[in-house]
């Protein structure tokens, strides 16, 4: 009897050894399911993240760009001798304190320009004309 007790009590033992194993195997495969998908969702988050800094990255670069082309070109008009109105002050950053600065070049250059033109039309207004390129003296040939 005490054989059979044995016996019993073995495959009671292994029983409860197959059904743990069995349920260790479930646990790990249900981890491994959790890991993947806790991977697949970090990436996801790292992949967004990743797209969301390159287009505030775009954004700011365009905004800086059009300021910096704006710019330019104002620049190229001043080079060229059109003065035009200040430029519109949109930041405060160092693009806005150029803009700001360049605004300030653009009004002293204007102001000097006309300057300049009034000094020499007040030149031009005491020399005396030639009679004969002055159309109002000319004499009638004899």
């Amino acid at each position: 009897m005490r054989a059979r007790a044995w016996s019993s009590s073995g495959e009671s033992l292994d029983g409860l050894m197959a059904a743990t194993h069995t349920r260790v195997i479930a646990m790990q495969a249900e981890a491994a399911r959790l890991e993947a998908l806790t991977w697949t969702q970090v990436l996801g988050a790292l992949g967004a993240a990743v797209a969301l800094a390159l287009l505030g990255t775009a954004i700011i670069a365009h905004r800086m760009t059009r300021s910096l082309r704006r710019l330019s070109t104002a620049a190229a008009d001043v080079a060229a001798g059109a003065f035009r109105k200040p430029l519109a002050v949109s930041s405060r950053d160092e693009i806005g304190a150029l803009t700001r600065s360049f605004n300030a070049m653009g009004t002293q250059l204007c102001r000097m320009e006309e300057t300049r033109q009034e000094f020499f039309a007040q030149r031009l207004a005491r020399v005396p004309v030639a009679s004969h390129l002055d159309p109002q003296r000319r004499r009638a040939p004899p």
